[in-house]
């Protein structure tokens, strides 16, 4: 009977290691993130397509695993481009990774909006939000959120 909670013991002491990898650790920091460019790579009339260029910096002392990125693009209270993807990629600890995203979206529904704001501001800086919401882990991971605003001139904005 002795051996029994000798070997149970033994058997979690070797389970406990493991336990990591799934993400069973202290929570991990939300990393920084910025947009770094918009590339443009087709615009249309009713559709336009874009590559979003982020660079996301990991503040914490392990690596940051991603594996889903949702990503939203507001210009004021303008949704621009939002989406989902799942990927496969790891941030080095303190490091940083550029993460392209593909964009497809109309701004025809947006146009009068935007027309009115650019006009109202009159080449003021406009604000602009990017929010990414990562998942982590391999198996039990967790939800980051990382919220980025700046500013953007109107007159960046006006097209060719």
């Amino acid at each position: 009977m002795t051996r029994s909670p000798r070997l149970l013991l033994l058997i979690l002491a070797l389970c406990l290691p493991g336990c990591s990898l799934l993400g069973w650790q202290r929570p991990l920091d939300a990393p920084d993130v910025r947009l770094m460019s918009i590339e443009k790579v087709k615009t249309r009339w009713l559709s336009q397509h874009f590559i979003l260029h982020m660079r996301l910096a990991n503040p914490n002392d392990r690596t940051l695993p991603v594996r889903q990125v949702r990503y939203s693009l507001r210009l004021e209270d303008i949704t621009l481009a939002e989406g989902s993807e799942r990927t496969w990629f790891s941030v080095p600890p303190h490091g940083s990774r550029t993460y392209q995203v593909e964009v497809r979206t109309s701004l025809w529904q947006h146009l009068k909006p935007l027309a009115r704001l650019l006009k109202q501001r009159g080449g003021a800086p406009l604000d602009y939000t990017l929010t990414v919401h990562l998942r982590t882990g391999f198996i039990f991971g967790q939800h980051l959120t990382a919220h980025r605003t700046d500013a953007i001139i109107g007159r960046q904005l006006n097209p060719e």
